[in-house]
């Protein structure tokens, strides 16, 4: 065999052997944290009774906080609206006899001296977990000079989505490098895989948060801290609109496969239904354009409908 025959032979056989490494890693991505993987024990792993969730008082966030009350801890339940606050309280209670406490706080505050009673609050606080759930979206995917609620909706998701995760973390991080343990969950958005048009300063806030919990990742491992990000797709909330389905699981269902994931993913979608959803990310970038931009412009137009028959 000529030595140009034996290239194109070895080229071919690395190329295969990439492609199935590629395809096993994605396949353990599903299989390893979801069914697989050992069962962490969480509140061991936590190190510390108090679980901090905010944005709490549904979806996700609610979802969280009834899931790691069944699981002994107690619940420190931060939200805007103090009758949800009180709201969600009664009902978690009503399941499980754990302390709760809450906090209202508009995560939209500008000014460090506004957070300062929250982050003296989680000082103050064993805190073993710490969801930062809290985020917002725009109400229909648009071009950012038209984003419905104009700048100053943009200026709240800004906010909202950055400054959160970023001060709870520097709040209670001290603590829990001191005694070597503690879990961070940081939730993203599958929106921060790819460039998508029509949800720019979206996907931009949400690929800092995933970008912030790799670097903590590198910076607190050896501190025996466990932070990890979930990039959810759709869940089935009133936030999203979305109908229950095969891809769009409750938050109940959502939440508990997140939470058996916790310590063997530190980048997760959450669920393993939107795991292998997630594989419409490997495809070429003009592929993804189309797809995510049909898909969007229909979220636009259903957004705008919705908008106009609420205001008449």
């Amino acid at each position: 065999m000529e030595w140009w025959a034996w290239l194109f032979f070895l080229i071919g056989c690395l190329s295969t052997l990439f492609v199935i490494h590629k395809t096993l890693k994605f396949m353990l991505s599903i299989v390893w944290p979801f069914f697989l993987g050992p069962r962490i024990d969480l509140r061991r792993r936590a190190g510390a009774d108090w679980a901090v969730i905010t944005g709490a008082t549904d979806g996700i966030g609610q979802a969280y906080a009834f899931a790691l009350a069944e699981k002994g801890f107690k619940l420190f339940l931060v939200s805007r609206t103090e009758e949800r606050l009180e709201a969600t309280k009664e009902k978690i209670v009503q399941k499980h006899k754990v302390e709760i406490r809450t906090f209202t706080f508009d995560f939209t505050a500008e000014t460090l001296e506004e957070y300062m009673p929250l982050l003296r609050a989680l000082e103050s606080l064993e805190v073993g977990i710490l969801v930062n759930n809290v985020g917002m979206s725009y109400d229909y995917p648009d071009k950012l000079h038209k984003i419905f609620g104009g700048i100053s909706k943009v200026h709240a998701m800004l906010h909202i989505n950055i400054h959160p995760p970023t001060l709870l973390c520097m709040a209670v991080l001290p603590q829990m490098i001191t005694r070597m343990s503690g879990v961070v969950i940081n939730i993203g958005s599958a929106s921060a895989n790819h460039t998508m048009a029509l949800w720019g300063a979206y996907s931009a806030a949400k690929k800092y948060v995933e970008w912030l919990t790799k670097i903590l990742q590198k910076e607190y491992k050896s501190y025996g801290v466990t932070i990890q990000c979930v990039t959810p797709m759709k869940v089935a909330t009133k936030a999203s609109h979305a109908e229950k389905s095969l891809i769009a699981p409750d938050p109940k269902s959502f939440v508990a496969y997140a939470l058996r994931s916790v310590g063997l993913a530190t980048i997760t979608t959450g669920h393993p239904g939107h795991q292998l959803q997630s594989l419409i990310f490997s495809m070429p970038d003009w592929f993804l354009d189309f797809f995510i931009g049909a898909t969007s412009r229909n979220m636009q137009e259903e957004g705008m409908k919705r908008i106009s028959q609420h205001r008449n």
